[in-house]
């Protein structure tokens, strides 16, 4: 990648260069099984097979009488986050009413669900404003 600065007369400074990984959108340069460009909506780097969008963790606190699930996930400042749930893979997903398109300021993010059924399932959308 070359840059040049031009001056409003029109004079030209010399280039300065510097490399640049340019990326095709659809590509998983790094092989974790993400595209580019869900690893930039993700805000995680497409060059690094360690750095990638995932839930880190799903506990159950059984403390409650009911089921009690907390999903974890690190939040990236300025992406929004929807959680879906259902009580079988292959039943529709339904997005949760409350946690749903909130903006991460940064750190970790989480999400608590009770329910009757022992079983459940989770996914996180990750969105741009």
């Amino acid at each position: 990648l070359f840059v040049w600065a031009r001056d409003n007369v029109g004079h030209v400074g010399a280039a300065a260069a510097d490399s640049a990984l340019v990326l095709s959108p659809d590509g998983d340069w790094d092989n974790d099984r993400l595209s580019n460009s869900e690893e930039e909506v993700g805000g995680s780097d497409a060059s690094s097979p360690a750095s990638a969008f995932r839930i880190t963790n799903v506990a159950n606190d059984p403390g409650t009488g009911m089921y009690t699930f907390i999903v974890s996930w690190p939040g990236t400042t300025g992406r929004l986050y929807t959680v879906y749930r259902t009580d079988r893979v292959a039943d529709p997903w339904t997005p949760d009413a409350v946690f749903s398109n909130i903006l991460s300021t940064g750190g970790a993010m989480s999400y608590t669900n009770a329910a009757q059924a022992s079983n459940r399932f989770f996914r996180i959308r990750v969105s741009m404003p």
